[in-house]
């Protein structure tokens, strides 16, 4: 399976619906699977790609606002059952959520997260990692598990730290991707994690000039 974590960039106030660049991107790289950040819930809800789902609630009530980011995923896979969780937002300017989705391939379920965590405030990026953290140790019924999405953390952030090293011990780990993921900083920020019962056969952060649609570059791993 092909898996590919983005976000594509909103300019808020001068928006423009970048649905045409995503499908373009996911025709290129044939993905099975992609995490979109900052892709608004208006766009999402008028995706429109033979044979893919975009699943996704906005984080507002207001639907149509221009910060109605809905933290979708987009997949052909066979969807089993989808949830959205609102996460920790004291100090934040808007509410952050995390999307879910269960999946069939070739007769396994794997659960998916997507995710984009606050950027400003660390008492809000402590609290949304730890709720992350609780919710998935809790889990009892997810054997394969996929967190992706923009944490606005580099791997050297001390609580990022603390929050890898605490997935590890439910034998959820980080996929080595350390080239950066944002242009204007040398560390990645947007990352991958896996549970250990799937097998990572490749891993990049995609540069592609000729898709060159956000501030971000995608991050992309294969699986078994």
């Amino acid at each position: 399976m092909k898996i590919c974590s983005y976000n594509v960039k909103n300019n808020f106030f001068k928006h423009k619906n970048k649905t045409n660049d995503i499908i373009s991107f996911i025709n290129k790289y044939d993905i099975d699977i992609l995490g979109v950040q900052e892709y608004l819930f208006k766009d999402a809800k008028k995706f429109g790609l033979e044979n893919y789902k975009c699943i996704g609630k906005g984080r507002l009530h207001f639907k149509n606002s221009i910060f109605n980011e809905s933290c979708n995923i987009i997949t052909r896979l066979n969807v089993i059952k989808h949830n959205v969780h609102k996460l920790p937002w004291f100090f934040t300017s808007f509410p952050r959520i995390m999307n879910e989705i269960r999946v069939k391939n070739n007769g396994k379920e794997y659960l998916v997260i997507n995710t984009h965590l606050d950027y400003l405030h660390k008492i809000s990026q402590k609290k949304q990692l730890n709720f992350i953290f609780n919710y998935l140790k809790n889990l009892k019924d997810a054997e394969n598990i996929i967190l992706m999405g923009d944490f606005n953390l580099n791997i050297n952030n001390k609580i990022f730290k603390k929050f890898i090293n605490d997935l590890k011990s439910i034998n959820i780990n980080r996929v080595e991707i350390n080239d950066k993921t944002f242009k204007f900083l040398d560390k990645p920020i947007d990352h991958i994690f896996i549970s250990n019962s799937i097998n990572v056969t490749d891993s990049i952060v995609i540069v592609d000039k000729e898709l060159d649609i956000s501030d971000h570059y995608p991050i992309y791993i294969e699986i078994k």
